[in-house]
């Protein structure tokens, strides 16, 4: 009987290590994500920042007030 319940609380502490364990890879699963996304857009921005002095004229959002924006050109 000792040695059943012995083997039933391995058991348990072996799912719970498995539950852990599935749980740590779901997060470093979606951090990777993360990082992949922030990877692309980092590429687009310096794409955008290689560009950039190559053209005269920029389409920029002009501050009207404080909760207003226009449409605008920077020369």
């Amino acid at each position: 009987k000792q040695q059943q319940e012995d083997v039933g609380l391995e058991l348990a502490a072996m799912r719970r290590l498995v539950d852990e364990l599935k749980t740590a890879v779901d997060e470093q699963v979606s951090d990777v994500a993360a990082l992949r996304t922030k990877r692309a857009e980092y590429g687009q921005l310096r794409a955008m920042l290689r560009d950039l002095p190559a053209r005269v004229e920029h389409q920029v959002m002009v501050p009207l007030g404080k909760n207003a924006f226009m449409p605008g050109r920077l020369r």
